[in-house]
């Protein structure tokens, strides 16, 4: 990876507070307010992991995951399209958590 490699993560949200928060270039929520992550875990904890092996990574935050742990395909395809109309060639996305969890 070069340097400041943006990487998207697409999940339930990323804590904006501490030195992940400081590598999350953009937030964007295909959800409506009432439905988003109080307090995103799981999507924070993926860009710990990736901000472990590579330090220089800049996140983009996709949240499609609705408070319960659900999501509709829909938002992940939205998701998806916005990543390729903004060339973003990096993405994480974890389907296991999802798996059977779509609406």
């Amino acid at each position: 990876m070069t340097s400041n490699q943006e990487i998207a993560i697409i999940d339930n949200g990323i804590k904006t507070e501490g030195i992940i928060g400081k590598a999350v270039v953009k937030q964007i929520s295909f959800l409506n307010r009432s439905k988003m992550y109080k307090v995103p875990e799981h999507g924070t904890m993926c860009a710990q992991i990736i901000n472990y092996i590579y330090p220089q990574a800049r996140f983009i935050d996709l949240s499609i995951m609705e408070s319960n742990g659900t999501t509709q395909i829909k938002k992940l395809l939205e998701a998806l399209e916005w990543c390729i109309k903004n060339n973003i060639i990096r993405a994480a996305y974890s389907y296991e958590q999802a798996r059977g969890r779509f609406e």
